[in-house]
């Protein structure tokens, strides 16, 4: 028997392993398609991190910009912010509030922390939550990583992926190639924040209308990256799909699903080192 049949028999009519795999992401981001692959977590993930980064120039970074008379594109390039000293301790900072490394986040305590009111205020996540949900998500990847490696492992030859020897199999080198690419995206980013007249422009205006008051009735989590703040309905919506994700958790399957799923991705990552 396929090692994925065996796993959809043991989790009894839970469904297939991937869509399990999708089915616990959604619960925290319903935005996130059924038909999502690890490539599309991933990205999703980096999008959730950069834009809390955006977040955090607006909300800390915009006083620290020391800004050249009637500044434009050319004003910009001579003033070279980005290899301003205090830029660049912010930026440094930013990334020390990253912590990307495997989660144990449940999908209940994931959208319990989109709701929080200690996870974001008017200007958006913070990074540490931001650094969370990331995590929780790039760990679904990684096991859907596992699931479709698995398939072209026990497909014939021709089908494997000619870029499979490039992908980690390792949870642990998976984590630690995000923790080495995520930083390098932040800081890429916050640097072009500061070069691009328009988008720095929009970080000052944010940053003056959430602190003169403007923008107080805005408060609010985002349930997506570049989305508006979660309404009312909304949030109490995803707190009763949190409270379902609980009641989930707390049967056998939902207690087995999440471990059966490591195995398989475990299982795939010992057949490419034996090179079976």
């Amino acid at each position: 028997m396929r090692p994925l049949d065996a796993l959809r028999d043991r989790l009894d009519g839970a469904g297939s392993a991937r869509a399990a795999v999708i089915s616990d992401v959604r619960e925290v981001l319903p935005g996130i398609p059924r038909s999502a692959d690890a490539q599309r977590l991933i990205r999703h993930a980096h999008r959730l991190v950069l834009e809390a980064a955006c977040h955090e120039f607006a909300r800390e970074g915009t006083p620290l910009v020391d800004l050249p008379d009637g500044w434009g594109r050319a004003e910009l390039r001579s003033a070279d912010i980005p290899a301003d000293p205090g830029f660049t301790a912010f930026v440094e900072d930013v990334i020390a509030a990253l912590h990307i490394a495997p989660s144990d986040l449940a999908a209940d305590d994931a959208a319990a922390l989109l709701t929080s009111s200690y996870a974001a205020d008017d200007y958006g996540l913070s990074l540490e939550a931001s650094a969370d949900l990331a995590c929780f998500i790039l760990s679904r990847a990684w096991l859907l990583e596992g699931i479709e490696r698995t398939q072209a492992l026990e497909a014939p030859l021709p089908q494997l992926p000619a870029h499979s020897a490039e992908v980690p199999h390792d949870e642990q080198e998976f984590f630690a190639a995000q923790a080495e690419q995520i930083p390098a995206l932040v800081r890429e980013r916050l640097q072009r924040l500061v070069s691009a007249p328009l988008e720095l422009r929009r970080a000052l205006e944010r940053h003056e209308q959430i602190e003169s008051g403007q923008l107080a009735a805005r408060h609010g989590v985002t349930s997506g990256v570049g989305e508006e703040p979660i309404s009312r309905s909304l949030r109490e919506d995803l707190t009763g799909r949190a409270q379902e994700a609980l009641r989930r958790a707390r049967s056998d399957v939902g207690r087995t699903a999440a471990a059966l799923l490591r195995e398989s991705a475990e299982r795939a990552a010992r057949h490419r080192r034996s090179g079976r």
